[in-house]
């Protein structure tokens, strides 16, 4: 609707309306503020994309739905408060802003690269009936730490790639970790739970400072022939640059 609307400075949406529509504000450069009404349910998708100075968005309780791309870009964008009633956060959605953290309430849902490349995000905070963390969800991020769920059963691909993670503690019930999804983080030591069965190619490539990887399983999972391989590449060539060691039970 307001589509590089660049003469747009504050956005106040009126009581009554129940969706921001897809690509209304996209590319409104100088877009700063947006107040949102209660009755908003749904932002769709890409609704702000591309607004760099977009400072300030509230999300009312009421809220259900924020689509893909919908804050993609937002660089300005440095805090977001998710209400206890959103219940999906889709591809894309809040990738390439300044948030620096986020408590994601239960029951939602996350999709593909919803955090990727949000270079400030430190803190996360999961919710406690998250069954899956989504393909290149946290990749590119700041975190360093972060809690996961009892009730996790997938670390999809990539999902923690590239990012500051320093130390993670993956639950026992977790089943299936995707490829590369601990590529080039700062690992030192990592724990395996006893109930996962599938691990994908390259899930600890370029993690230059990982030591230690301790396998509770008894029963040997699936793996891929470079699961556990520590490599990065160089001129389109795989260089080894060191052995990690695997403690498997006895």
């Amino acid at each position: 609707v307001f589509v590089d609307g660049q003469e747009i400075t504050d956005l106040v949406i009126p009581e009554g309306v129940t969706k921001v529509r897809a690509e209304m504000m996209k590319g409104c450069k100088n877009l700063q503020t947006v107040t949102l009404p209660s009755s908003i349910k749904y932002i769709q998708a890409g609704a702000f994309e591309g607004c760099e100075n977009l400072e300030k968005v509230n999300l009312p309780d009421g809220l259900e739905i924020i689509n893909s791309y919908a804050f993609r870009c937002c660089r300005s964008l440095k805090e977001v408060t998710l209400p206890a009633t959103i219940e999906g956060i889709g591809h894309y959605a809040f990738s390439e802003t300044a948030i620096s953290e986020v408590n994601i309430p239960q029951g939602c849902k996350l999709y593909e690269s919803v955090f990727e490349k949000c270079k400030r995000l430190k803190k996360v905070v999961l919710p406690d009936d998250l069954t899956e963390i989504p393909v290149d969800a946290f990749k590119g991020s700041a975190i360093e730490t972060i809690e996961l769920p009892a009730t996790l059963q997938t670390i999809c691909s990539r999902a923690f790639a590239n990012c500051g993670l320093t130390q993670i503690v993956m639950p026992e019930g977790l089943q299936k970790i995707g490829y590369s999804a601990f590529s080039g983080t700062i690992l030192k030591e990592i724990t395996i739970p006893s109930t996962v069965t599938e691990i994908g190619e390259g899930v600890f490539d370029d993690c230059e400072e990982l030591a230690h990887v301790y396998s509770k399983i008894t029963n040997p999972a699936a793996c891929d022939v470079k699961s556990f391989e520590l490599a990065a590449r160089s001129g389109g060539r795989e260089v080894f640059y060191r052995q990690s060691t695997l403690h498997i039970p006895n």
